[in-house]
């Protein structure tokens, strides 16, 4: 994992039980991986305590993931407002152009412990 501010980097060698069909890697495979892009980038800007809660996930398949080469999901936070945020986040693999680029808009709280 790498990050940068707004930004994160999350690497996967994808397994070959991740295969679809066809032998490339299934679409839920790659929802899973945009949802732990989001949650990544959003816990390294949000307060401790703070939870999240997708609202909505759009995901849109370009082309196929390859099994034979690392997938990279880049998440960066687009807006983080008091009670939603929006985050994208692109899914690919080496030097080619995202194959699957996703976007969630997600409900945030903070949970402050009580003092006694």
């Amino acid at each position: 994992m790498d990050h940068d501010g707004d930004r994160v980097t999350l690497r996967l060698t994808p397994p070959a039980w991740l295969a679809n069909r066809l032998g490339r890697v299934h679409t839920a495979a790659s929802c899973a991986l945009v949802e732990a892009a989001i949650g990544t980038v959003l816990a390294r800007r949000l307060p401790t305590g703070s939870t999240v809660h997708t609202l909505s996930l759009d995901l849109t398949v370009v082309r196929f993931l390859t099994l034979e080469a690392e997938v990279t999901a880049v998440a960066t936070v687009r807006h983080l407002g008091r009670r939603l945020a929006v985050v994208d986040v692109e899914v690919g693999q080496a030097a080619a152009p995202p194959s699957v680029l996703g976007r969630a808009t997600v409900s945030r709280t903070s949970h402050r412990l009580s003092q006694p």
